[in-house]
């Protein structure tokens, strides 16, 4: 190599070697040369200048180490996380097929109870019948909440450009027969469209206009606003009612799963609307919040970050 660095110097600026000491260590050396030339051209000498850079090799090295670690980790907790997945949706198949068939069981014999022998059965009897038949409906609603939110968290994401005003009035539009008896007067904004999953975005805006609208049913006159405002370079929406709201020292707990606030006999439902909306929500990094007050109403505000609002509208 040190008669090669005249001929062929710009290969040599700077190159690097191991070496080994006397009590058997690898040291490396970085060495820089230059080739000090005579006017004539002719080669007078070259000048190397050598840097123990051992440590940084080491360093390198000991990196390579925590980087092949690293990526075994995340392979295993990949693996750990396909698994749970299989789990999940094993669980969801026994929720769907074994438990619906003793309730559709249970559901169909008290039925022909309550049609066939009717008079047979004393007032309480009756009642209880009905009782029966009615926690078989909850019992439903709560194997389709859970399994509604399974698939929901496997869910890829499809994104692309939604409008949520038409999609508004479209979901308004579905929620008419929940709404049958009810002076309800909705206002909807002129919202901008951003990137999402638009079977996502209508469940989030579909869950929030049924509570809102389940939570105005003793209003004389429900008002219902879905709008939208800009803040810190963000596009909030948000969806306001005022309905009979709820006291904020509660306001973390209306997103667990099956929590209420309200008794079930009043307000029906299985208590993990918000949660599944929470849940989108958390899917585009956005945020999600709620301002409440007793009998005055409230409003839901949330945020998708995953992908910047476009300010096109339909």
């Amino acid at each position: 190599m040190i008669l090669d660095i005249p001929v062929h110097p710009e290969l040599y600026k700077v190159n690097l070697n191991e070496n080994m000491t006397h009590d058997g260590r690898r040291v490396w050396i970085s060495w820089t040369n230059k080739v000090i030339s005579a006017a004539g051209m002719e080669v007078i000498e070259v000048l190397s200048i050598g840097n123990d850079i051992t440590r940084l090799k080491e360093m390198e090295e000991e990196l390579q180490k925590l980087n092949e670690m690293l990526e075994q980790k995340v392979a295993d907790r990949t693996r750990d996380l396909e698994d749970a997945n299989k789990e999940l949706e094993a669980f969801s198949y026994s929720v769907s097929h074994d438990l619906r068939a003793p309730l559709r069981a249970i559901d169909g014999f008290s039925y022909m109870l309550i049609s066939q022998h009717s008079h047979e059965l004393s007032e309480e009897g009756a009642r209880y019948l009905e009782r029966i038949r009615y926690n078989i409906y909850q019992m439903g609603q709560l194997i389709d909440a859970i399994l509604n939110f399974s698939r929901m968290s496997r869910q890829p994401l499809v994104n692309q450009t939604v409008y949520p005003s038409p999609l508004v009035k479209e979901i308004i539009e579905e929620l008419h027969p929940l709404a049958e008896g009810q002076n309800v007067k909705f206002n909807v904004k002129d919202l901008p469209s951003f990137t999402g999953d638009p079977a996502l975005v209508r469940q989030v805006f579909s869950n929030l206009l049924s509570n809102a609208l389940k939570f105005t049913r003793k209003r004389d006159l429900a008002v219902i606003e879905v709008g939208n405002m800009e803040k810190d370079g963000r596009t909030i929406y948000y969806v306001r009612d005022n309905g009979i709201g709820f006291d904020m020292q509660y306001r973390d707990k209306i997103f667990g799963v099956f929590q209420r606030l309200h008794p079930a006999q009043e307000y029906e439902g299985a208590g993990i609307g918000l949660t599944i909306v929470q849940r989108i929500i958390q899917r585009y990094r956005g945020s999600i919040w709620v301002e409440s007050e007793i009998d005055k109403g409230t409003t839901v505000f949330f945020t998708f970050q995953e992908n910047p609002p476009s300010k096109e509208r339909p």
